[in-house]
């Protein structure tokens, strides 16, 4: 048996002009993430050669956000500038862990534990 920490959902998003991502649906309900809940994601600023099939990861950063209306998870200012994501882009969101409900600590709840693989 082996043990390892793993994302718990990878995805494709685009930041409205508040700055807001939605979670999709499938993997909320997967998940049980609800609203009010925190989250621990990776924000990623990327670009897609689609002629060499290939997704370049330009910049990235680690937030924690709580879970709003419909999913919605918020990327602050400060880090969209930093990271140069306009309104409406596409980014790659990389979610790490889930925390119900309250303020989250740093340690990750998670860890997969693979079965005779």
């Amino acid at each position: 048996m082996k043990e390892t920490k793993e994302p718990l959902a990878k995805f494709h998003a685009r930041v409205d002009k508040d700055g807001r991502l939605v979670i999709p649906r499938y993997i909320r309900d997967t998940l049980k993430i609800e609203r009010g809940d925190y989250v621990k994601l990776i924000v990623r600023k990327i670009k897609i050669d689609f002629n060499d099939k290939t997704i370049f990861v330009e910049t990235q950063k680690q937030i924690i956000s709580k879970v709003g209306r419909k999913g919605t998870a918020y990327i602050p200012n400060e880090i969209r500038k930093s990271l140069n994501i306009e309104p409406d882009e596409l980014i790659e969101v990389v979610l790490l862990d889930i925390f119900k409900s309250e303020v989250p600590d740093e340690e990750s709840n998670f860890k997969y534990v693979f079965l005779d693989v």
